[in-house]
């Protein structure tokens, strides 16, 4: 076989391929149905999320008290417990009251000692002034010093009353204190709520101011920032509220209050909602959990 033979085998294969791809060029796009437009490519969109704004909260306790001592003195009585739960005026701690009692009775008595000089200077002045009357009806044959001295004692008894009254009021006063000081010896709660904390136990000595209860209230609220401008003329309505982290865990309430100036720190405005009384799940509304916050329209 010659090389001019082998030469001309292969190129025709090479023609061949050539007029191929000059025919697929010349072949038009396929149309879509129709139209006549091309038909794109199929690609993967984002989901929808909602256009409005979000914000970030979390849930806090809407009572918190810390109950200190009144006075010094020892603890006398603990009625609860950390983690107990408690109603309004329930007791929660007793401290020792003996010193009190003791003051309580002293200014009791002291009382009733100014209610008995009382009614012997109201007697004393009536007397006085009853004297004073019949002397003035005979004054035609009575010398003028007896009768002054008449007046002079009816003044004087008058005046021992006014102060008797006034010795009275300074008592009444006294005794209504030391028995406030006396109700104040045992803590009450203020609030329906779970004791979160004890800063003393039975027979310790306390100094004045000393906190040694913590309690927190069963209400709920979502405590969230916004930026200023965020904020619209007539503040905020309806929000939505949803768990981070637990899809479906939603509740809808309202804007009780926004702090009219803004964070120096975190530029930002805060701004509160309690909880509704019936929730989805309410053992997720806990204290610290993460909660976004939507705007509703009204």
């Amino acid at each position: 076989m010659s090389d001019r033979f082998l030469i001309v085998a292969a190129c025709v294969p090479m023609l061949c391929g050539f007029c191929l791809l000059v025919l697929l060029a010349r072949v038009p796009a396929q149309a879509s149905p129709g139209t006549g437009a091309l038909a794109p490519r199929a690609t993967l969109e984002e989901p929808e999320t909602g256009s409005g704004p979000s914000w970030v909260g979390v849930v806090v306790a809407a009572n918190t008290a810390e109950l200190a001592a009144p006075s010094p003195g020892y603890v006398d009585h603990v009625y609860v417990r950390t983690g107990d739960t408690v109603k309004k005026g329930d007791r929660l701690l007793q401290f020792d009251h003996r010193e009190l009692s003791s003051s309580v009775k002293m200014a009791d008595a002291q009382l009733r000692e100014r209610a008995s000089e009382l009614r012997r200077f109201r007697a004393r002045a009536r007397a006085a002034k009853r004297r004073l009357e019949r002397l003035r009806g005979g004054e035609a044959w009575l010398s003028k010093q007896e009768l002054e001295r008449a007046l002079e004692e009816a003044r004087v008894a008058e005046a021992e009353l006014e102060a008797a009254r006034a010795s009275m009021g300074v008592s009444r006063i006294a005794l209504k204190r030391q028995r406030l000081r006396a109700k104040r010896q045992t803590l009450l709660a203020p609030f329906a709520g779970t004791v979160i904390g004890l800063g003393a136990d039975e027979g310790d000595s306390v100094r004045e101011g000393q906190v040694v209860l913590r309690i927190v209230g069963r209400d709920r609220q979502v405590r969230f920032a916004i930026p200023p401008d965020a904020v619209p003329p007539s503040g905020l309505r309806r929000v939505a509220l949803e768990l981070q982290g637990d899809g479906g865990v939603r509740a809808v309430t309202h804007v009780d209050s926004v702090r009219p100036e803004v964070d120096p720190s975190a530029q930002l405005i805060f701004a509160t909602a309690p909880l509704p009384s019936e929730l989805h799940k309410p053992e997720k509304w806990r204290p610290g959990a993460p909660v976004v916050v939507r705007p509703l329209e009204d």
